[in-house]
């Protein structure tokens, strides 16, 4: 009897551990890296804390991304390197729904206990892992402790695609149609990409087979955690307009609701949430009386919730 041919395994495990091993020292550094623009995106915020002055330089920043990646890729120069970094972190402006600094607002404490919290919480965390991971392949592509890309018209195809989700992301927030076209395209290039280097390095000692396996993860991840996030929020949304009919409905005319947090139970990507990290991050006099009046709001606010009434929240935060 013939012998067939054997399909050779993804990767041998010697290949894991030593994948693993390499992963050391520029995991490291882009810890360190991406601690301080975390900082700096905190900084920012209490500088800052209006989106409407942020958002300018976030729409920016997903513009500049694509330029930025491929630059950043194709060269080791410190500034195409620090470029990347500024870019990742929109240049400290991120005005998202979920972004690295909110996993600071732990889900099931106070208020944040629905959930949508959990779910918004893990996005923000899975967002910052996503920073790290990216930081850590850009640090070892650039001191040759990963191999190049073996195909270099791949590598191109799966940075340009991934900019071009970023682009998409630019061209919504400035209200520039074909937005959702333009997502389109980049995913597809970007998972065309993904299976293309996966099959090529099958059964190879390449470190790309590692990082195309990751990224359709990381996304995929991703893709069912908003679905899930736009789930609760429908759900949140619905109680909240049949609370709203109650109230009308009695004729409460003294209930203040402030629309920022009227529309946004939870806080993530509102007035309350930046609130509650410039609270919980500062050490400004004056933040400790916020903290106060946030506490006493929240602890009027669960007692009239009893009787139909919601608080009203401070919508920024000065220190």
């Amino acid at each position: 009897m013939s012998e067939g041919r054997s399909v050779p395994p993804l990767f041998e495990t010697e290949d894991a551990l030593d994948f693993v091993v390499k992963l050391a020292r520029p995991l490291s550094v882009a810890l360190l890296l991406n601690g301080s623009f975390f900082v700096g995106e905190l900084a920012m915020l209490m500088a800052c804390p209006l989106p409407q002055v942020r958002k300018v330089i976030d729409g920016f920043a997903h513009i500049l991304t694509a330029p930025i990646s491929v630059i950043a890729f194709y060269g080791t120069d410190s500034l195409g390197t620090l470029l990347f970094f500024g870019s990742l972190w929109h240049f400290l402006c991120d005005c998202a729904q979920t972004r690295p600094t909110y996993v600071l607002l732990l889900p099931c404490r106070g208020w944040r206990t629905s959930s949508r919290d959990c779910v918004r919480w893990f996005e923000s965390l899975w967002i910052l892992l996503h920073h790290i991971f990216i930081g850590t392949v850009k640090l070892g592509l650039d001191w040759g402790i990963f191999n190049e890309s073996r195909d270099p018209l791949l590598l191109f195809i799966f940075v340009g695609g991934a900019g071009l989700a970023h682009l998409s992301f630019g061209m919504n927030a400035f209200g520039i149609r074909g937005s959702l076209a333009m997502l389109v395209i980049s995913q597809l290039l970007r998972l065309g990409a993904d299976v293309a280097i996966v099959l090529k390095t099958w059964g190879q000692d390449d470190d790309w087979k590692f990082f195309m396996l990751a990224d359709p993860f990381w996304l995929c991840t991703l893709l069912m955690t908003r679905i899930a996030g736009s789930y609760c929020s429908c759900c949140t949304r619905q109680r909240a307009q049949v609370s709203d009919d109650e109230r009308q409905g009695a004729n409460d005319s003294s209930t203040s609701i402030d629309p920022v947090v009227a529309s946004s139970v939870i806080g993530f990507n509102s007035a309350e949430a930046d609130l509650a990290l410039v609270c919980a991050c500062s050490s400004a006099p004056d933040v400790s009386q916020l903290i106060q009046e946030r506490e006493l709001k929240l602890a009027v606010g669960h007692a009239g919730h009893s009787r139909g009434r919601r608080p009203s929240w401070p919508t920024t935060a000065r220190v």
